[in-house]
C-alpha cells in the first residue's frame, strides 16, 4: 500500500516530549538487561509512547469493525519489540517517535492483521461483537518481555489471592490469573479461546477490564 493511505497523526508537539523520549531510551540502553533501571525506563517510556498523542493511525478507514483490534495488537507487538529490542534504536538517525512510527507503519500493523483477521475466521461471528473496552489500550497495561519474569512470578505468587479470585461471571474456573499467565506466554486469544470454550471478545474484555484494575498493584510489586 502506498503512503496515501497512511493517515498520519496530529503532530501538535508536546514540549519538550521528543528529548524526554531520547532520555530514556539512552537510560534503558545504558542500563543492564534486566535490571530495575532498565524495566522503569523502559515502562516509562512505553507510558509516554501510548499517551503521546502523536502515534501514527496506519490504513485508517480500512478494515470496518476490526481496525480497533487489529491497531491494539500490532501496539502490543510495537511495545514489546520496544522492550526487547530497545538497543536497536540509533538517537543520532532519528527522534524516537519517528523511528516508532516507521516500525508500527511499516512491520506491526501488517503482522497483526492475519492475527485478528484469522481469529476472527475461525470462531463463529456471535462471539465476536466487537466490545468497546477491547480497543482501550492503556500504557500501564503493556507487559513487554524485559518485565515478564517479574510479572509472571507476581501472577504465580498471588500474594493475596486476587488474580485467582477474579474470574468470569458464572465461570469461576476461569480467572484472571489463568488467562494472563497464558497470554504472558505468548498464547493467542484465538487458541486460549478455543481451549476455554469461551468466544475472543469476552475473554479479551473481561482481560482488559481486569488488568485495569490490577495494573497499580502488578506495578508495585514488580518495582519493589
Amino acid at each position: 500500500m502506498e503512503d496515501r493511505d497512511i493517515q498520519q497523526p496530529n503532530d501538535d508537539r508536546v514540549p519538550d516530549l521528543d528529548e524526554v523520549l531520547r532520555g530514556l531510551a539512552l537510560e534503558a540502553q545504558n542500563s543492564p538487561p534486566g535490571s530495575r533501571q532498565r524495566r522503569r525506563a523502559l515502562t516509562r517510556l512505553v507510558q509516554l509512547t501510548r499517551t503521546s498523542g502523536r502515534l501514527c493511525r496506519p490504513y485508517l478507514g480500512q478494515f470496518p469493525h476490526v481496525y480497533d483490534e487489529i491497531y491494539n495488537e500490532a501496539l502490543q507487538l510495537l511495545f514489546i519489540y520496544i522492550c526487547d529490542r530497545i538497543d536497536a534504536y540509533n538517537p543520532q538517525r532519528s527522534p524516537f517517535l519517528r523511528w516508532v512510527n516507521f516500525l508500527l507503519q511499516r512491520r506491526f500493523f501488517n503482522q497483526a492483521i492475519p492475527k485478528i483477521i484469522g481469529d476472527r475466521r475461525e470462531v463463529s461471528s456471535n462471539s465476536l461483537t466487537p466490545s468497546p473496552r477491547i480497543q482501550q489500550q492503556l500504557s500501564t497495561k503493556v507487559l513487554p518481555p524485559s518485565l515478564s519474569e517479574a510479572i509472571a512470578q507476581c501472577l504465580r505468587e498471588d500474594p493475596d489471592g486476587l488474580f485467582e479470585r477474579r474470574s468470569l461471571r458464572q465461570m469461576p474456573e476461569i480467572t484472571f490469573k489463568r488467562i494472563a499467565i497464558r497470554r504472558l506466554n505468548g498464547e493467542s486469544w484465538k487458541s486460549i479461546s478455543v481451549d476455554l470454550g469461551v468466544g475472543i471478545s469476552t475473554l479479551s474484555d473481561f482481560y482488559q477490564r481486569s488488568l485495569s484494575e490490577f495494573s497499580e498493584f502488578i506495578k508495585d510489586y514488580v518495582q519493589t
